[in-house]
């Protein structure tokens, strides 16, 4: 099936702050104008996704992978693994763990509230 091309125009009148919504949330989703408008006039969903937390989460597991490389490589040197360096390896585990428990909460929260 040929896609049809879109050739006919449809004007819409709106503010210039409604102007700006519009194309802010169509940047958000990495998309024209034109395709959000028709997203949302022909009920397709539009979804927009905060990678806020990721990137955080993200920039902390970058963090905690640098010192975890530095206690491998006294390891590597034939030094023992002390208390404290296994604690933190520990406490960096459930961080992580902790905070993506958070983001899949808030993710499954937004999606419910349709978002």
């Amino acid at each position: 099936m040929a896609a049809r091309s879109k050739e006919e125009i449809a004007k819409l009148r709106v503010t210039a702050d409604e102007l700006l919504s519009i194309d802010e949330k169509a940047y958000e989703l990495n998309i024209t104008r034109s395709e959000y408008m028709r997203r949302l006039i022909f009920g397709k969903d539009v979804i927009i996704y905060d990678f806020s937390a990721l990137d955080e989460l993200t920039a902390g597991i970058g963090k905690i992978g640098v010192n975890i490389n530095q206690i491998a490589k006294k390891l590597n040197q034939g030094g023992e693994l002390e208390k404290a360096d296994a604690e933190y390896l520990r406490a960096s585990l459930e961080t992580i763990n902790e905070a993506i428990k958070k983001i899949y909460e808030d993710t499954m929260a937004q999606k419910n509230r349709g978002e």
